[in-house]
């Protein structure tokens, strides 16, 4: 009962947001720096994408330098996840017991950006 509450206030804040997202034109858009279809995206990803793409960096030894990715490479790199077609095989890997290495994960469409920010974080 409580998944169904949670699940009642994600959408209800979701449709506030998209109401007022609505509102925004292009012109107070680019006052953050996006377009409109930049916001739409942003408020339409996955609640998840945060925490997935920390965990997944993880698997890849990037994570310290996921923290210091550029934004904008950070957001290109969450709109290609949250339209990832492999969502359960990641969830397996992530969400499993056994140790986790790159060749557990090749499906992923960001893991050549997490091999680079590894690459550039250990040299």
């Amino acid at each position: 009962m409580i998944g169904i509450k949670r699940m009642m206030q994600n959408l209800r804040r979701r449709v506030a947001e998209h109401r007022n997202a609505g509102r925004m034109n292009d012109a107070a858009c680019r006052d953050f720096g996006m377009s409109t279809n930049d916001l739409a995206a942003a408020i339409t990803m996955k609640t998840d994408m945060p925490d997935r793409m920390r965990r997944m960096s993880a698997v890849f030894g990037a994570a310290s330098a996921l923290s210091r990715t550029d934004r904008w490479q950070l957001f290109d790199m969450a709109r290609t996840c949250d339209g990832c077609r492999h969502r359960r095989a990641c969830a397996r890997v992530l969400d499993g017991d056994g140790l986790t290495g790159p060749q557990d994960v090749a499906f992923c469409p960001n893991a050549g950006e997490y091999r680079a920010m590894a690459a550039h974080g250990a040299g």
